[in-house]
């Protein structure tokens, strides 16, 4: 044992001297990268980690113990250092699997619900909330997760990561198959495989050849391997099965006229960040008839031939990404010729002008974001026939949209986001049933330009169910926003107000059917005092989020009006004590989630009821955004001066 203790930790000794001269050489690299990649989120200062001796000896210990599972012991712990990098911080303030861009644009900014919170009735009471950021109210998009499984090639989510990302960041996908999740070394040494996936990118210019593979092997990922050129038609002739092709961040300038004619069953292609490519080198990608999926983002390809899709109908294309290609005009017609297309991402790009001449295509989610478009796109045929009869999704933020035109004919229109644009006014009619028949979800948050106020009847839609309008520096006590500014909006679930000037708004009396309110943003919105009246006819409200405020006190069971309330945010306020009258038992018992963080909390006996309820039931407050700290008493929080028995409090 003695002698094994002593082998062991001369293993570490020159494990421990390796990565010295790695870490140095990461620290090389650290200040060499870019100022953009050090502050990335999520980005982290790679570490050394040293083991100590009890670890060491523990670690001997455990290994005599187990000899059937050493063998595989360290391929397990690679693979988990892969997953974990594999991970990226989102937007969204969690840990998050990357996944293929086509997808990602699903998940940013313009995803459904995306300031919402959503309590899972599939989860106990206190652990169902899920929030992303505090700042934010978040519901999980269902409608649109189901769509996007529904209708998404499943093996996209399996492989290759598909966007840009820093030297410094690995973006190697997880691998895993079922409950296999520890890859294996194949592929001639150069790829890790896991069930029906390969991954063999990050190569460092040693891939200069397909090895071969595992006949299960369906989804292969060549990424940054400096592949300039697939340069002969039997270039893939070792995985002829695979129906998922990653080939991202490779450079390619050159691709063999039949080199993909040896995949007879490939569905989905991801060719992102090729920058040599263009539309003439992209012919042999083209001629793919049973491509379901193509990724071309990030190539700067330039302006799309008008015959592109006569010449390649790509019969089976159902998702066509084609973001940041420096795209100026584009004729939607162009598109006709792909039959099935559904899902076409044109973003980031510098379009002015979007021309239609016919019916693009059964298109169901166009995305237009970031362009240069000054004019809502053209929908309607002369003779008042629909360009787009089957388009559900239509995303327009970041551009220089002003309003929207009388004659709108998007029958199916269910989303429609137009965040950062140039709304001065919101009038009456805009976003009636009349022009959207079937809108349910509306997002017109960070107008470019003070938005002055919101007329009668804008909203005017039976179908909406969900409204956000914030950051728009809109005065909800001034005439400008009508009072009948929410009228005929009576299935409305979801307002989102935040960031716009709400003290003494009566948001209720601008609603027709208040009790349809379920989810009630009003965060940063300069709120001095509750008035619980205006919270009286919410008989269904599930979250209520009142962060950044100015509120000092809470009223005597205020909340008590409201029997469906499971979530409420308090956080950032002025707030330094709580009467336990503020919540009532029942309103105790109802809630998952309570964040009074943040708050100048004056510790002393009046609090005592709080710092017991606080940890009798500390589900209820795990997801508080910040410290419960004493304002009074520095450096030390809520819970510091509660005793364990008794729950007295301590002399201060």
């Amino acid at each position: 044992m003695g002698v094994f203790v002593l082998l062991l930790s001369v293993q570490f000794a020159l494990l421990i001297l390796v990565s010295s001269l790695t870490s140095r050489e990461d620290n090389n690299r650290w200040k060499a990268a870019p100022a953009r990649a050090k502050h990335t989120r999520g980005f982290r200062r790679p570490s050394l980690y040293i083991p100590s001796l009890k670890f060491v000896r523990e670690f001997a210990v455990q290994w005599e113990k187990q000899p059937e599972q050493n063998q595989d012991l360290s391929e397990s712990r690679s693979g988990d250092s892969e997953r974990s990098e594999a991970k990226e911080f989102g937007k969204s303030g969690r840990f998050e699997e990357k996944q293929p861009e086509g997808v990602q644009g699903w998940n940013q900014k313009n995803t459904l619900y995306a300031n919402f919170p959503e309590f899972d009735k599939q989860t106990s009471k206190h652990s169902a909330l899920r929030s992303h950021s505090a700042d934010d109210f978040e519901v999980q998009n269902a409608w649109e997760h189901e769509e996007r499984l529904k209708h998404v090639p499943k093996l996209a989510f399996r492989y290759g990561d598909t966007g840009a990302s820093d030297d410094n960041q690995s973006s190697r996908p997880e691998l895993e198959n079922g409950n296999q999740k520890d890859p294996a070394v194949c592929g001639d040494g150069l790829c890790r495989c896991s069930g029906e996936t390969a991954d063999c990118s990050h190569n460092s210019g040693k891939l200069t050849y397909i090895p071969r593979l595992p006949l299960d092997v369906k989804t292969l990922n060549v990424s940054y391997n400096g592949l300039t050129a697939i340069p002969s038609d039997d270039f893939f002739a070792n995985v002829s099965q695979i129906t998922g092709l990653t080939l991202n961040q490779n450079n390619l300038g050159f691709i063999s006229p039949g080199a993909f004619r040896q995949l007879g069953q490939l569905e989905s292609l991801f060719l992102g960040y090729n920058m040599p490519l263009n539309f003439t080198a992209l012919a042999p990608v083209l001629s793919v008839t049973t491509l379901a999926w193509l990724d071309l983002n990030d190539n700067l390809l330039g302006s799309i031939p008008g015959d592109l899709f006569l010449r390649f109908p790509l019969p089976r294309l159902v998702n066509l990404n084609l973001k940041a290609n420096g795209l100026e005009e584009v004729n939607m017609t162009a598109f006709r010729p792909l039959k099935h297309l559904q899902y076409l991402e044109l973003a980031y790009n510098k379009i002015s002008k979007l021309a239609i001449d016919s019916q693009p295509s059964l298109v169901r989610k166009l995305n237009l974001d970031s362009n240069r478009l000054y004019e809502f796109p053209q929908t309607c045929l002369p003779n008042g026939e629909s360009l787009f009869p089957n388009l559900e999704k239509l995303l327009l933020g970041e551009n220089e949209i002003s309003s929207i035109p009388s004659k709108v004919c998007l029958p199916r229109l269910q989303y429609l986001s137009l965040r950062f644009n140039a709304f001065s006014d919101f009038v009456s009619g805009a976003f009636s049933s009349i022009r959207f028949p079937s809108l349910g979800e509306l997002y017109l948050d960070w107008m470019a330009v003070k938005t002055q106020g919101i007329q009668k009847n804008a909203f005017a839609n039976p179908r909406l169910r969900i409204l956000s309008l914030m950051s728009n520096n809109l005065n909800f006590t001034s005439p400008s926003v009508d009072p009948a500014a929410f009228f005929g909006c009576t299935s409305l679930s979801a307002l989102n107000l935040q960031h716009n000037y709400l003290n003494g708004a009566d948001i209720q009396r601008m609603l027709t059917n208040p009790a349809s309110l379920q989810y009630l943003g009003l965060q940063s919105g300069g709120i001095v005092s509750l008035d619980c009246q205006a919270f009286n006819k919410l008989t269904n409200l599930s979250g209520l989020y009142l962060s950044t405020n100015k509120l000092t006190s809470l009223p005597d069971a205020c909340f008590e009006a409201l029997p469906q309330l499971k979530s409420l945010t308090l956080w950032g306020n002025q707030i330094a004590t709580v009467k336990p009258a503020a919540f009532s038992p029942s309103t105790r018992q109802r809630l998952c989630s309570l964040d009074l963080s943040e708050n100048p909390l004056h510790c002393d006996g009046q609090l005592n009821w709080l710092c017991q309820w606080m940890k009798k039931t500390p589900d209820v407050f795990a997801r508080s955004r910040g410290k419960y700290a004493c304002a009074n008493l520095p450096n030390e929080t809520l819970t510091d001066n509660c005793s364990r028995s008794g729950m007295t409090w301590r002399n201060v």
